[in-house]
């Protein structure tokens, strides 16, 4: 699981990108600890830099 700021560094956004992103439903995200701090899995990260990918070649 990897937290907002380093899923934010894979996918070359901001902080608060990737976070309106989990809000819309873009990416799935999970809420741990008493804080609600956000996770997301590698794979979906992985998928999701795949799809901007894809858009930006295509």
């Amino acid at each position: 699981m990897l937290n907002v700021r380093a899923a934010s560094q894979l996918l070359n956004v901001s902080k608060s990108t990737l976070r309106r992103w989990g809000d819309q439903g873009r990416i799935e995200y999970w809420r741990i600890s008493s804080r609600g701090d956000r996770r997301f899995k590698r794979e979906d990260v992985e998928r999701l830099a795949w799809q901007m990918f894809e858009e930006a070649n295509s």
